[in-house]
């Protein structure tokens, strides 16, 4: 967290697979963003695996958009 410039950066979520479905996720990214606000956070930052296509429609429906690409090359 850089409260200087009131940007968080989220590193690590996990939800079990048994647990998932049952808005868990979405629970804890609401929680989060609560908190931070009330902190004087004003900007949350996270990164995922283009794989995992729930946790990016998650993400996406907490109004988070994509703000770079990365890229590999097997040699």
């Amino acid at each position: 967290m850089n409260r200087e410039k009131r940007r968080a950066f989220l590193y690590f979520v996990v939800v079990e697979e048994a647990d998932r479905g049952r808005g868990l996720g979405a629970a804890a990214i609401g929680a989060l963003e609560a908190q931070l606000r009330s902190g004087g956070i004003r900007s949350l930052g996270l990164h995922v695996f283009s794989h995992n296509t729930s946790a990016l429609r998650l993400y996406e429906r907490f109004g988070f958009r994509v703000t770079s690409v990365n890229m590999q090359k097997d040699l």
